[in-house]
């Protein structure tokens, strides 16, 4: 059973990439949940302690971890703002790079079978690793944008509405960081690794925008 979970948009039919939380604390305040469908792979972004934390199974899924940072740096006054995401957010982009690029290789590696990609809340690092695929994918910003949005309300209203949070703007935000640094995003993955044969292989599966 999973909370927070849907397709990934966009995708030529039948969808086979999925996102999803993968926090017992999720799952523990979940009004409703969802049954998880028939997935090959499960590409899990948590850290080696969230992993002993919550022992979350997949069925006889592959189970390949690919962890980011989990946590964004908060405020003077402890709360998360949403300048606090975005920067959290660039962060990722730019120091976990190798481990993104990791995972666009091992979705576009599966093109014949499901994958469903998950941290804690489905949130945060699935939205931002779930942004980079659409965007190499060709997927037009404002449906990447509204997919990343998705999550304040697809996740239990019983959670606070601060680890519920999910404004377009902060992802919007750091998208344009990104480019302002690195020239680009599709252009800094490139520059870490990622293939000609990865992002023909991600095209394939999404009505994106050719160019």
């Amino acid at each position: 059973m999973l909370v927070n979970f849907r397709p990934l948009p966009d995708q030529i039919a039948p969808p086979a990439l999925f996102r999803a939380a993968a926090s017992m604390a999720a799952f523990a305040a979940a009004d409703r949940v969802v049954a998880m469908p028939i997935v090959h792979a499960v590409i899990d972004l948590r850290t080696d302690e969230e992993v002993g934390r919550n022992a979350f199974t997949f069925g006889n899924a592959a189970h390949v971890r690919r962890p980011l940072a989990a946590r964004p740096l908060r405020s003077a006054g402890g709360a998360v703002e949403d300048a606090d995401r975005t920067e959290w957010y660039v962060q990722m982009l730019i120091g976990f790079v190798a481990e993104i690029v990791d995972v666009l290789s091992e979705v576009a590696s599966r093109n014949k079978h499901s994958c469903v990609i998950v941290c804690g809340l489905g949130k945060d690092r699935t939205g931002v690793v779930s942004a980079a695929l659409l965007t190499v994918a060709g997927v037009a910003r404002p449906h990447i944008f509204e997919d990343f949005a998705r999550s304040e309300a697809s996740l239990p209203p019983a959670l606070p509405i601060e680890r519920r949070r999910a404004p377009a703007r902060t992802l919007e935000s750091a998208l344009d960081i990104v480019e302002q640094r690195c020239g680009g995003l599709i252009a800094h993955l490139r520059r870490n690794g990622l293939t000609e044969l990865t992002e023909a292989a991600l095209r394939h599966r999404f009505r994106g925008v050719r160019t």
